[in-house]
This record gives structure tokens, C-alpha cells and sequence, in this order.
């Protein structure tokens, strides 16, 4: 799964609550004391859980589940997108309380975890956490659909069906009718699953009309959270206009259907689970009528922060037509946040990004994926040309800035987007007209009117002067004469007032001198002789990977080791802790300061720096995304960046990743032969055995300041994965990202 300092908010005695300021939202994070979930290394968890029996599997079956199991969990919990103690996870928490009020011993052994996804899903494990994303959460319309889902999960771990699943598939994996029989099985534990989450239900008092109606949630879960038009005048403003032509003259259809063929489907569809609901509603009388037990106010609270992160996920994962369509929605209820405004900026910044490095079908349905009202935006974000994206994106983002000047983060996406605009040979100021659309439109309309008037009227005229071939040519592309104008070059007209402000022009200038700049010095260098030019490229080449870096945050150094059988965990797990420890001894040597921060330290750093690492994974995943872009991303968490350079001291930050393989290169044959070669066949064991171990070293140093990865180098080399190996390399790499370029 591709994965908020929120105001905290508790009913209290009194059942006064503070709100979320939605204005200045920022991202869900964890609050309170961090699980025992986070901190426990996986392997102590494993050796824990394996005192515990489990019906149907064997010793060997169950330590085989709990490696399964809980690398997967702890793969989730340290995603970097899972949150505890926060609103919507405490929200979550009390529900599942109101379903198992006559259970207090059963509810005390659940644990309820958010993750920030769009991935719209829920699921309960074996130990009894219960996940919910807030893609999810984001859809659903009271309390009560809610906690159905919620009693749903819970119901999965109380009827045991992790471990039944398992062991069925260890029994039957090798049938030849496999899938059809796994998908038998599976739909029968989501059915029991149903039946029993509408008995918590009843016994809480929800609406059974609420819960009938949450499988309308699950159907169109994969939408956007809501369905309203959006206009085609939505970017037109007093100097923007877009003309309707650029908008679908059609409405797109929603294709969901509850009776789909579920046949290869480990879930059965909606339609046989309604019908399996509406049994188990009419099972019992008296049915409450609620659709918030817990509290109303609280639930569109905790909806509203679903909502919010979604857009935000969709901006991490350059999803940037969706999340301009959320923020659409959202707007009309808060139309003054701030936070909007910035994720809408990123969005724009990320488009002309896309757009200019070819990979604008990653944030833009194509025509065939097109469904409901969101359509339009995605329609129209299709119809942009580049220079028409350029300029609507420098229209929003300077609105932006001009309704908040004093903001760091928008000035510094306000930024962005001038050197960007300074560095494309196609945008030019000058091209640009000093009228809006419709005063161009209107004086070309003017002109027309003037025109028949005179054909009409048959006035003489006096003479004009005759003009010639490059006069009219020269009136056809500049944008301030009738003559140009063309609706299809819209565009042109869309920022009238921003290339006439000499505050813009004066920046822009200055962007464009530093283009201009490192032009010169290229040609510079290309006018060399090839001996000199390739004596500053490697010197070049040198200096990029000397940062003369003295402090640095060390994040989840990662080992990954692989056997025949997949990846060896428990290997895996304790190279990771000798990577560590190379880290640390090669940082002496050098004279680097490192601070570490992973989730093997996590009961030391508590949740503060469960918090950081999950900001700096955020980092991460967003330079990932934006990978073409060499000039930097702004980061999505400016605002809890800037803490953690402010905690450490340094905004260089250090992952490594160690991936490691051993496969013996012998074969039957090859030792067959080597029988009727005595001599040569210890030369051929001894290459065959250690010719098989195949390691890679990653080494990424991220710079939360730029936005950008600053440093980069994979190693490969043919030999196991040794202590001494790791110190060696590790002091190679710190010592050269130490040094200070020349």
C-alpha cells in the first residue's frame, strides 16, 4: 500500500470538545504513549505469540504464521502512514466500546490504528488491531455505516478466521480447483462476518435501515468522497477565462453494479451480501433507530479530518486531478482554509511538472476510466496544452500567493513556480497580452460591428496606409492587437495583470538570468578541448557527492535478505541491526554526528520520533513520485519538516538499504562433469558457493530544505553480508559525503 497535528479533541465530562481548525489544518500524527505494537521489535513479537496455541496448526504451521503475520503487520504499523491516538483512531476506539458494551474483557484486547491512504479498506489481524484507512472513513454518510464496518472486523478476529484462512491454505494450495474453492471459503467468513456485525449493531442501537445502506458506501467507495457538479466557470476569474469548449459536453456515467460476477472474488458482491444482511436484520426485533450513538458532531469532525488527509494523499501520490476535485468540494465549506489553498498550489506546481517531463497521464484518468462529476476536471486537465497548463498554474498559485502573502510555504511554492517558469524556452512574457479575454473579445467584436457598419453604410473612408506583408504577420502574433485574437489561445489573455506587475517581471528576470547563466557556463565548457571538458566533468561529477555534511538523521537502515524461499525475516532483521551498528562506528571515524531514528529505537524516542520518522517517510514517498523533477519537490509537511531540522539541527537526512542474495551457482550436471575433472572440481565447488552471495548497497541522503535526494549510489558487490563488510563500506560513503567539494 502505496500509503495531523490536528487540535485534540475528547469528550469530556461535560461533553465539551475542541474542534479541528480546518483553516490551518495539518496532518494527522500520533499522540499519546506509543503500543507496545510500535516499539516491540517483530522478532521479540514472534517468540512471544508462539506460547499461545492456535487450533488447526501445528508448532511448525504456526511459527511459519506468526513470521508471516506479524512482518506483514509491522510492514503496515512503520509504513510511515499509520497513526495512533489520534482523532479518528480514538473515534474508532469508542465505537467498537458502544458494540461490545456487554464485552469489556473482548474490547480490551482490540486496538484501533489509522492509515492515511485513499485505498478505501479495513482489516483486523490476529493480535486484534483492527486497521481502518481514512479513504474509508472519508465516505461514509452517519455513525452507524461506520460501525457496522467496525463490527464487521471485529468479528473476523473473534471467529478466528485469520488463522482458519491460513490453515486452509496450507491444506488446499495445491488443488487444481484452488481458486474456486479459496473463493468458496472466503466468501463464507465475510458473510459470518456480516451476520455477526449486525448483532453488535442491534445491540447498540443503530438504525438497521443505516446498515442496510453500507453497502451503498462499499460499492462506490472507490469515488471520490462525494458526486456534485462542478461548474465549467469553476477557474474563470475577473482575468482568467476558460471557454466551455474545453469542458465534456456529456455526463459519464457511474459503472458500479452490486450483481457483478464474483466467482474469482475472495469477497462475495454487494447484491448476495445485502441479501445475507437483510436475513440477519429481520433475525431481530426492536431495532434502534440511531444513526450516531456515539456522538454526531464528532463523527462529521473526524469525516471532515478523512477528507482533508485525502486530499492530502492524493498530492503525495501526484494523483493532482482528484485532489483538485476534493478540494472543489471541500471549499464550499471551508472556503478560507488555508491548508486548501496550499495543497491546491502543490497540485498546480506538480501538474506543470508532469506536464512538462511527458507524465501527465499519471495525474489524469484517460477517457475510458472517466466516472461521474469528477470527470469534468479530468476532461478539461486533458485538454490543456502545455503552455495553457503553464499559465493557469501561474495564475492559481499567484492568486494564491496574493491572498497570503505572508505565508513561507506558499511563497516558497510561489517560488518554485517563477524558476520553473524562467527555466522553459516556451514561456515569455512578452507573448502574453495586457487585456483580459473578454476586453480582447469585445474590442474584436467592436472592431467587426465598426467593419459590417461601414460595408452597410458605403462610407468613404480616407486612405489607409497600405501595409505589408510583415505588418500583417506581426499584428497576427502579437497578443495585444484585434488581429491576433483567437479563442483557442485563451491563455494568452489569462494573466494580463501579472505580466504587466513589475514586482513579478523583476523576479522573473532575475529567475531567468540564473537560466541564462548556466547556459553560458555550459557553452562554456563545450567550447573546450575534449581532454579539458572531461576534466571537469569528472571533477564535477566529484563534487556532487561531497556535501560537507557534519550532522545527519539515520532513518530505518534497511536490510533485505532473500533465500530460495523469499525473504528470510528473521536474517533480515538482525542485519539490519549490524548495519546499525556499522552506521554508528563508521561516523565515529569520520567525525559525522548522526541521530538515529528507526523502529527498532522506537520505546526510547516514543512517539515524537515515531512522529518525525513518519514525516520523513512522507518526504520519501513524494521524491519518489516527483522523480523527474530535479529542481525539488516543497514538501507536503513543511511545517513538521522544519521541526525535525529544528530538533536536529540539520536538514541531511541518511537512508540505506541493503539488499542481499544467496544462490549457489552448481548444478547436477556441472558437478557430474567435474567427477571425470578431479582437479578441477574444489575450484568449482568453491566458486559455485561463494560466487553465489550477490549484494546491492543503497545509500540516499535527502535534503528537507530543496526537497530533493542530493546524494544516490548503489554498490554491488559479489560477497555475504559481514560486519566488517558494513563498517567498511559505511565509512567509505560518510567519509565521502563528509568531504567538502572543491
Amino acid at each position: 500500500m502505496k500509503f495531523t497535528l490536528t487540535l485534540l479533541f475528547a469528550v469530556v465530562s461535560t461533553l465539551s470538545w475542541s474542534q479541528v481548525d480546518f483553516n490551518n489544518y495539518t496532518t494527522l500524527i500520533a499522540q499519546g504513549k506509543i503500543p507496545a505494537d510500535f516499539s516491540t521489535q517483530t522478532k521479540q513479537k514472534v517468540a512471544d505469540d508462539i506460547r499461545t496455541d492456535r487450533e488447526g496448526l501445528s508448532k511448525s504451521e504456526e511459527a511459519k504464521f506468526l513470521e508471516m503475520i506479524h512482518y506483514g503487520i509491522d510492514n503496515v504499523l512503520h509504513s510511515g502512514l499509520c497513526v495512533y491516538g489520534d482523532p479518528i483512531s480514538t473515534y474508532v476506539s469508542d465505537i467498537a466500546k458502544k458494540l461490545l458494551k456487554d464485552e469489556p474483557e473482548l474490547f480490551n484486547k482490540l486496538r484501533f490504528y489509522t492509515i492515511k491512504s485513499n485505498v478505501p479498506n479495513a482489516f483486523s489481524t490476529d493480535q486484534g488491531i483492527v486497521f481502518i484507512t481514512t479513504g474509508l472513513v472519508s465516505q461514509f454518510a452517519n455513525e452507524a455505516q461506520l460501525a457496522f464496518v467496525i463490527g464487521h472486523e471485529i468479528s473476523h478476529y473473534t471467529k478466528n478466521h485469520v488463522v482458519q484462512t491460513f490453515d486452509w491454505n496450507l491444506k488446499n494450495h495445491n488443488h487444481h480447483d484452488y481458486i474456486d474453492q479459496m473463493s468458496t471459503y472466503s466468501k463464507d467468513k465475510e458473510f459470518e462476518a456480516d451476520v455477526v456485525a449486525v448483532e453488535l449493531c442491534h445491540k447498540a442501537g443503530y438504525s438497521d435501515n443505516e446498515i442496510y445502506n453500507s453497502f451503498d458506501v462499499l460499492m462506490y467507495s472507490y469515488l471520490p468522497f462525494d458526486e456534485i457538479e462542478m461548474p465549467f466557470s469553476y477557474f474563470n476569474t475577473d482575468y482568467f477565462y476558460a471557454p466551455e469548449l474545453y469542458f465534456p459536453t456529456k455526463k459519464y456515467e457511474i459503472k458500479a453494479e452490486e450483481d457483478y460476477d464474483d466467482t474469482q472474488s475472495t469477497h462475495p458482491n454487494v447484491r448476495r451480501r445485502k441479501d445475507t444482511v437483510n436475513v440477519a436484520l429481520s433475525n431481530f426485533d426492536n431495532w434502534g433507530d440511531a444513526s450516531f450513538v456515539v456522538d454526531k458532531a464528532r463523527f462529521f469532525e473526524v469525516r471532515n479530518c478523512a477528507r482533508f488527509e485525502s486530499v492530502r494523499s492524493d498530492v503525495l501520490e501526484g494523483n493532482y486531478a482528484d485532489a483538485l476535485y476534493s478540494i472543489f468540494i471541500l471549499e464550499k465549506e471551508f472556503p478560507t482554509s488555508i491548508y486548501l489553498s496550499k495543497m491546491k498550489a502543490h497540485s498546480w506546481l506538480g501538474l506543470t511538472n508532469f506536464k512538462d517531463n511527458n507524465r501527465i497521464s499519471n495525474a489524469i484518468q484517460s477517457t475510458s476510466q472517466l466516472e461521474g462529476e469528477s470527470a469534468t476536471i479530468h476532461f478539461f486537465l486533458k485538454k490543456l496544452t502545455r503552455p495553457a497548463m503553464t499559465t493557469l498554474a501561474l495564475r492559481q498559485i499567484y492568486d494564491i500567493k496574493q491572498l497570503y502573502p505572508q505565508d513561507t510555504e506558499i511563497s516558497m511554492l510561489y517560488a518554485k513556480m517563477l524558476s520553473n517558469l524562467a527555466w522553459k524556452e516556451s514561456f515569455k512574457p512578452k507573448d502574453y497580452s495586457s487585456k483580459t479575454f473578454h476586453e480582447a473579445a469585445n474590442d474584436y467584436i467592436a472592431k467587426q460591428d465598426s467593419i459590417n457598419a461601414a460595408d452597410t453604410n458605403s462610407v468613404v473612408e480616407e486612405p489607409v496606409k497600405k501595409q505589408t506583408k510583415y505588418d500583417r504577420i506581426k499584428k497576427k502574433k502579437d497578443p495585444n492587437t484585434i488581429e491576433s485574437f483567437d479563442t483557442t489561445k485563451y491563455y494568452l489573455y489569462g494573466i494580463s495583470d501579472i505580466v504587466t506587475n513589475n514586482e513579478f517581471l523583476d523576479s522573473y528576470t532575475i529567475e531567468e538570468q540564473k537560466f541564462k547563466d548556466a547556459e553560458a557556463e555550459e557553452e562554456a565548457i563545450n567550447q573546450l578541448s575534449y581532454r579539458d571538458q572531461a576534466k571537469i566533468r569528472k571533477q564535477q561529477q566529484i563534487n556532487e557527492s561531497k556535501l560537507g555534511v557534519n550532522e545527519i538523521v539515520v532513518v530505518e537502515p534497511t536490510v533485505i535478505s532473500y533465500n530460495r524461499h523469499g525473504v528470510n525475516n528473521v536474517k533480515s532483521e538482525e542485519l539490519e541491526q549490524d548495519l546499525e551498528e556499522a552506521i554508528g562506528y563508521a561516523s565515529d571515524l569520520v567525525g559525522t554526528s548522526t541521530y538515529n531514528i528507526n523502529k527498532r529505537e522506537m520505546e526510547a524516542g516514543g512517539t515524537d520520533a515515531f512522529n518525525e520518522r513518519n514525516t520523513i517517510m512522507t518526504l520519501l514517498q513524494q521524491i519518489i513520485v516527483a522523480d523527474d523533477n530535479d529542481e525539488g519537490v516543497l514538501p507536503v509537511d513543511y511545517l513538521l519538516l522544519q521541526d525535525v531540522k529544528n530538533h536536529y539541527g540539520t536538514d541531511n537526512i541518511l537512508f540505506t538499504l541493503v539488499e542481499h542474495q544467496y544462490q549457489p551457482r552448481l548444478t547436477p550436471g556441472g558437478v557430474f562433469g567435474m567427477v571425470f575433472l578431479p582437479p578441477v572440481l574444489p575450484l568449482y565447488l568453491i566458486r559455485g558457493f561463494f560466487a553465489a552471495n550477490h549484494t546491492e548497497i543503497t545509500f540516499i541522503v535527502l535534503n528537507t530544505e530543496k526537497g530533493t535526494a542530493e546524494y544516490a549510489n548503489t554498490l554491488y558487490q559479489n560477497s555475504p553480508v559481514k560486519k566488517w563488510n558494513l563498517r567498511s563500506q559505511m565509512y567509505n560513503i560518510l567519509n565521502e559525503i563528509h568531504s567538502k567539494p572543491q
